[in-house]
């Protein structure tokens, strides 16, 4: 019976612990959402900008946290294989071609009128990438909606 209690208690600590990481790709899908919504509304206004810098924001702030905690790295790719690499990417990574119409569309008159963010876009796929264990990091890396 102490052993049961032991047992339900790692279980219910692990899925608690993998919850503060899908909470975070939640947070980043939900802001990839919402700039895919402006990405037709050209010309842009500030409400699109907004909406765009806090994708690439989430995203960026996203890598630096996993990139800082060996404990949310582990849990990160401990949830990656239970959904895939696929849908992971497909979840919370715009597509190349999506992100560059949306730099052409943060140009005018060769000023770049987007947050910085937008041009680090490539950066952060790079450092989600490198925070993934060498298998998870292979697929990542093979996966083409993860480019």
């Amino acid at each position: 019976m102490k052993t049961l209690f032991i047992l339900c208690g790692l279980i219910s600590s692990s899925v608690f612990a993998q919850s503060d990481v899908i909470n975070m790709i939640t947070s980043v899908t939900n802001s990839k959402a919402s700039a895919e919504s402006t990405f037709s509304s050209t010309p842009y206004r500030q409400k699109e900008y907004q909406s765009i810098k806090d994708y690439f924001v989430a995203l960026n702030g996203f890598a630096e946290d996993l990139s800082g905690s060996t404990k949310l790295n582990r849990r990160y790719n401990s949830y990656l294989r239970s959904i895939g690499i696929k849908k992971f990417c497909t979840d919370i990574l715009l597509n190349s071609t999506d992100w560059e119409q949306m730099k052409v569309n943060c140009t005018r008159n060769r000023f770049f009128l987007c947050s910085n963010e937008v041009l680090e876009y490539p950066n952060s796929k790079k450092a989600l990438a490198e925070t993934l264990e060498d298998d998870l990091k292979t697929d990542f890396l093979k996966t083409a909606e993860c480019q």
